[in-house]
């Protein structure tokens, strides 16, 4: 019984496992992981990148200077008064939203004094330049080329400028203003005027000296999208990698202001900062000025750098046309320092989990993600990148193919199938329909041998009782019972050989009182076994001869010898 019972249960796990393909799949849970198409990449990352306009007013009082080519020296020139000049200017860059409370991350150069004075200041160092090289004989420049290198002249430039910057005063009033993207103007006041006033948290003044050129500012918005940081350490040369920004080069008319521009390219090389402290990525995805702040990022979504500068106008036009990224670690301290978390708030969780959803085409749940994504900002207009997926999800809804119940998920399971699985699933069903009927079948004869069992040690518990009994001639009747009546057993092997039985059974006649000292009547004992054979049970054949007139001790003794 035991082992008939556990090899049942192995047949029945098996087809089981033959079917459960049917039923496996639920709806319940997105895939964990979100493989994005450029569209969906777009769509998640460009709500959270923003411009930037800063406009400047004041005057730059330049101090006298002279350039020495010969000596590569600079001085200032005693008793001469300074050059002033009105400034005036408007620059413009990129950044992205690192904590929906309205924290924006972008380039120090973007929004610090720096670049104003050096954009005051460059055009007098290359006027001063110009005028000193025409005052070189071909034997002063010749000597100047034998002994120094294209590398000095750039770096004695650079102190050229480091120098009468310091030389010189400035007074400088700023506003940087984070363009507001929904706004219609196109008039550039009116557009800065309909934007959000953005305050400096953090600014690194050295930027142009140990390249780490991040700032921080602030607008007073919240439940802004929002991007989140991924590993900038998994970056390597053939990476792929996408940018975002707002390049001046890309302005076709006054409506592209506020459209960002999306380019892709691999990171071409891998160098090292000034301070070979961390690492800068070149990459070939075409960028601009104005895309200065920018974020670098992989096919996840995850902002990976911080766009930081281009190849120089002058390599440009030889063919080369770079952009280099400085790595998204360089940015964390400053956020920890002020107390500012990476946090990607509501939009982009709820936009993956409706993207995950629609692609297994669980529409119903991925709309609710889509509209949760929509409950940010509402000046930062999201519901144009999103509503085309909500499009989407209620086009499959009216065509019958979203996938929304557990029986949805059953039918898309029966429509893939292949011809081997339904083999499969045909056979593991035909084995549970066969288990569970000889199953049944089974427990009634289980049942039925447990029921003769316990009316058999009734009857042998009753003839012990009765010891005496065995051993007595059983008392004489006037009449002779006749056997009359026998109701075949559910069991019986056929009709008509029950029906022989019965006949040949009615014609005989059974003497009482003819038990020997050795046991019961043997006619009754005969009787007995045939009426076994029939397919009669103890239960039956107890009644039978009681209806005819045999005694409980006849009938216990007659039961409880063996059959052969």
């Amino acid at each position: 019984m035991g082992n008939t019972y556990k090899k049942n249960l192995a047949v029945f796990l098996i087809a089981f496992t033959l079917v459960s393909p049917v039923f496996a799949a639920s709806p319940s849970l997105p895939p964990p992981a979100v493989i994005f198409s450029e569209e969906e990449l777009v769509s998640v990352v460009k709500p959270a990148v923003v411009r930037i306009i800063g406009r400047v007013e004041g005057t730059a009082s330049i101090a006298p200077f002279k350039i020495d080519l010969k000596n590569f020296t600079v001085k200032t020139i005693p008793n001469e008064k300074p050059l002033v000049i009105p400034i005036k200017m408007e620059f413009t860059g990129s950044g992205f939203v690192v904590n929906p409370d309205g924290y924006i991350l972008t380039n120090s150069h973007v929004v610090s004094d720096y670049t104003v004075k050096t954009s005051v200041t460059e055009p007098v160092v290359d006027l001063i330049l110009s005028l000193e090289e025409r005052s070189l004989t071909q034997a002063d420049i010749k000597k100047i080329n034998d002994e120094k290198t294209n590398e000095d002249g750039f770096e004695f430039g650079r102190e050229i400028l480091e120098y009468v910057i310091n030389e010189s005063s400035f007074t400088i009033n700023k506003t940087i203003t984070v363009l507001n993207p929904i706004s219609g103007e196109k008039d550039s006041t009116k557009l800065v005027n309909d934007g959000f006033h953005a305050e400096i948290v953090y600014l690194n003044e050295n930027w142009n000296v140990d390249d780490k050129d991040i700032a921080i500012l602030k607008i007073k918005e919240d439940n802004l999208p929002s991007l989140r940081f991924g590993d900038s350490n998994e970056i390597v040369v053939g990476s792929q990698v996408y940018v975002f920004g707002f390049p001046s080069n890309a302005e076709f008319n006054r409506n592209s202001l506020l459209e960002a521009t999306f380019t892709k390219g691999v990171v071409n090389a891998i160098k090292n900062s000034a301070t070979n402290d961390f690492r800068i990525f070149q990459t070939d995805a075409k960028m601009s000025t104005g895309s200065s702040g920018g974020p670098l990022f992989d096919d996840d979504g995850r902002v990976t750098g911080l766009i930081s500068f281009m190849t120089n106008s002058d390599d440009q036009q030889n063919g080369d046309n770079f952009a280099f990224a400085i790595p998204i670690e360089v940015a964390k301290k400053p956020l920890s320092d002020n107390f500012i978390m990476n946090d990607d708030g509501t939009f982009a969780p709820h936009f993956r989990a409706g993207i995950a959803l629609l692609h297994n085409r669980h529409c119903e749940r991925a709309i609710e993600e889509f509209t949760l994504a929509k409950s940010v900002n509402i000046k930062f207009g999201v519901d144009k990148y999103v509503d085309p997926y909500i499009n989407k999800c209620n086009t499959l809804i009216a065509s019958g193919l979203s996938i929304d119940s557990a029986w949805d998920e059953f039918i898309e399971n029966i429509r893939s199938m292949g011809m081997l699985v339904w083999a499969l699933t045909a056979a593991g069903i035909f084995l549970v329909v066969m288990i569970a009927v000889g199953g049944l079948m089974v427990m009634r004869r289980l049942r039925k041998d447990k029921e003769e069992l316990i009316h058999l040690e009734h009857v042998i518990e009753h003839a012990t009782e009765n010891p005496a009994s065995l051993q007595t001639t059983a008392p004489t009747l006037h009449q002779e019972p006749q056997l009359t009546t026998i109701v075949p057993a559910e069991n019986s092997t056929s009709i008509g050989e029950i029906s022989d039985t019965a006949k040949k059974l009615n014609d005989s006649t059974l003497t009482r009182g003819t038990s020997t000292a050795s046991g019961p009547n043997p006619e009754l004992l005969s009787y007995i076994k045939t009426a076994r054979a029939a397919g009669l049970t103890f239960q039956q054949i107890e009644v039978e001869l009681k209806n005819v007139g045999w005694t409980d001790d006849e009938i216990s003794r007659a039961l409880a010898v063996p059959q052969q």
